[in-house]
């Protein structure tokens, strides 16, 4: 199935004091800073300025010698999920809302400049990685708006449009950031056809018509704000996702043995997060920073058919998890060459599952129908940076964490780990 695609407009609107990007003519840049002692090679925004970047995503994927890691908002935790780039010196308070979403959420004209860390810094959370951006905003008063549609236009005149919008205000330390999208439209899997079965002969023993429908449907808004809070720095952030796909199939026998045949899935899921993330400074080198997070979803799975022959069967599940996340880490910079820092995170994740199945109206037993999958874990962690000269970087560390998965429902069991 072809479709054209057209973009129906996109505005950006601001208020006095705000930076508008603007295109800036291939120019020479000298190479950029560096500070040998602390490992920080500085990009400022003229580094980028002939490849033309939009949004600091495009500065990101331009920064020499470095490969973004996004995360996997899957993993158990906070410290194996987040990835590799921060902003301002902080790792974002959410799991769901990864970095390719941030960054791209970031106009490039926010971005005052972009450092690439090797080994470690002062002030600069490494959880455990060699190699990390930090991107700098500016802190200018400015206000951002911005508007996009795109719509797929098929053959027979579907349409299918995309929605979004962005609004963001800094100014200082103080951050105002929204932003929602939506969208539906239909994939490749709608069509109409003609089905011909043929025996071992070769010859064709029955005809049929196909219809085949579906339909995709998205929302999502976010949201965080960042102000100056108890002597340090509060961020607080919040998101709501929805999705709901919707295929139906239909078979009707035109001639030939066989029974007229419909198929419908239906799927709805939900997910939401609350994420705060609060930075003091305890004295000139030392700095405590507290995240709490709480996550939530809730997915639908309904399947039905029933053919001409009276035939008909239901499968339902619905699966409801969550996870609830308070980390915190101390950290004390005693000079460039020498710093450490220690912490401890406690995580509680669950997953409650249902299922039913009947055929002809009879109900079907299965394994493991009603299942509740839990898991309270615990971790405490230190390390330590020692950085003798520019070219050499030490790290040690240690992490103890000890796990408790229970599972109940049609089966209960229990066990608890402990990894040095």
């Amino acid at each position: 199935m072809k479709r054209l695609s057209a973009l129906a407009g996109t505005a950006l609107a601001a208020w006095p004091g705000m930076a508008l990007a603007q295109e800036t003519p291939p120019q020479t840049i000298a190479a950029p800073a560096g500070t040998a002692q602390t490992g920080i090679i500085t990009y400022p925004p003229e580094f980028f300025a002939a490849s033309g970047p939009n949004t600091a995503f495009d500065m990101i994927q331009r920064v020499p010698g470095f490969g973004l890691d996004t995360g996997n908002s899957e993993a158990r935790g906070l410290a194996s999920a987040q990835g590799n780039v921060l902003i301002d010196g902080s790792r974002p308070s959410s799991k769901t809302d990864n970095l390719f979403d941030i960054l791209r959420r970031i106009p490039a004209a926010s971005v005052e400049q972009i450092e690439l860390v090797r080994g470690g810094a002062p002030g600069i959370d490494m959880q455990g990685r060699s190699v990390i951006a930090n991107v700098v905003l500016k802190k200018t008063a400015s206000t951002q708006m911005v508007l996009e549609t795109n719509t797929y236009l098929y053959r027979d005149a579907y349409a299918g449009p995309l929605l979004k919008a962005q609004y963001s205000r800094r100014e200082g330390e103080k951050l105002t950031e929204a932003a929602f999208s939506a969208t539906t439209d239909r994939t490749s899997g709608t069509a109409q056809g003609h089905r011909t079965r043929f025996d071992a002969d070769g010859l064709p023993f029955q005809q049929a018509d196909l219809d085949l429908w579906d339909r995709y449907r998205n929302g999502s808004l976010r949201g965080s704000i960042q102000r100056p809070a108890g002597g340090g720095k509060l961020r607080v952030n919040a998101l709501i996702d929805y999705t709901n796909f919707n295929n139906m199939q239909d078979i009707t026998i035109l001639s030939g043995p066989g029974f007229n045949d419909h198929n419908q899935d239906v799927n709805h899921a939900w997910s939401g997060e609350f994420g705060v993330n609060w930075t003091k400074a305890l004295g000139p080198r030392t700095e405590l920073n507290l995240i709490a997070l709480q996550r939530g979803s809730r997915e639908r799975y309904d399947s039905s058919s029933f053919n001409g022959s009276g035939s008909t069967s239901e499968f339902d599940n619905d699966s409801l998890g969550g996870e609830s996340i308070v980390r915190g880490t101390l950290k004390y910079q005693q000079s460039n060459r020498w710093s450490f820092e220690g912490g401890g995170e406690v995580a509680y994740n669950f997953l409650d599952n249902a299922s039913t199945y009947s055929q002809n109206g009879a109900a079907v037993a299965l394994p493991n129908a009603q299942v509740l999958v839990s898991e309270l874990r615990g971790e405490v962690f230190g390390q330590g940076t020692f950085r003798p000269s520019a070219s050499l970087t030490l790290e040690g560390g240690l992490r103890v964490e000890q796990s408790t998965i229970s599972q109940s429902g049609d089966t209960d069991k229990s066990k608890s780990f402990i990894y040095p």
